[in-house]
């Protein structure tokens, strides 16, 4: 299995055994950190992990997962860098279930400022483990928004644009709420941010976090196909024009040359 058949079988694992990870697949997880590219801001996000008794000092807030080990995920203070820190975190997430772990995002965790350096903020706390339960399931049991419902196409979409909404759309996300929109172009697909009320009032920076999470399905599965692409920011005035109502462009995908 590699990270894209993983964005289909791959669901938030809420119970773990005691098993312990193994020290050489734990040092395997923080070589796949160091060696991940980054879109935009070199060196920008990197991990820490905790296992379970360091994490009751130091992780603090709705921590309602107990699990063996926990993940931090940091990143720069800059205004890109919450996308990136979702991206690269969806990434390491994908990473893991290749390798027989359970993860779940932990929204509402903090993190002893002491363990934050400085210039930078904490993006995600990530728990992870052997899971009790089931590790997997079938993608058609996602509860995810239909297509149709995500997508605005302008141009009919090539195949490999299909795969890659498909990918998109098993993306989670904070509480399930799915806050992305997708403005389809026969060379480019744009995202924008559906306004939440509810997810506004708990913090913008998840509401980031997660169309990082979706830029990597679309990512993962565009690399899938070898089909060249990158991710930009495109002139802001005209995405919005082209955009949905309530949304805010975010960030474009678009078809690039070798």
């Amino acid at each position: 299995m590699n990270q894209y058949e993983a964005i289909y079988i791959r669901q938030s694992v809420r119970h773990y055994s005691r098993k312990a990870v193994p020290a050489v697949l734990l040092r395997q997880i923080k070589n796949c950190a160091e060696k991940l590219p980054f879109l935009q801001n070199e060196d920008c996000c990197f991990v820490k992990i905790y296992n379970a008794r360091e994490a009751q000092k130091k992780i603090k807030g709705m921590f309602r997962i107990n699990a063996p080990y926990y993940m931090a995920v940091f990143t720069k203070k800059t205004s890109f860098s919450m996308i990136e820190a979702g991206c690269y975190a969806q990434k390491l997430v994908l990473y893991m279930t290749t390798k027989g772990l359970g993860t779940c995002y932990q929204g509402g965790s903090k993190l002893a400022e002491s363990e934050i350096p400085e210039n930078m903020q904490l993006a995600m706390i990530i728990a992870f483990g052997y899971a009790e339960r089931e590790l997997t399931r079938e993608s058609k049991l996602a509860r995810r928004q239909a297509l149709n419902k995500l997508c605005r196409f302008r141009a009919t979409p090539s195949e490999e644009f299909r795969v890659m909404l498909k990918a998109a759309r098993l993306a989670p996300s904070a509480m399930n709420r799915q806050p992305w929109r997708f403005v389809v172009w026969d060379d480019r697909i744009d995202i924008y941010l559906q306004e939440d009320v509810l997810l506004k009032k708990i913090s913008m920076f998840s509401q980031l976090f997660d169309i990082g999470i979706v830029l990597c399905h679309l990512l993962e599965a565009a690399d899938e196909q070898w089909l060249p692409v990158e991710a930009v920011r495109e002139d802001v005035t005209a995405a919005f024009k082209a955009g949905e109502k309530n949304s805010r462009y975010m960030i474009t995908v678009r078809k690039s040359e070798l």
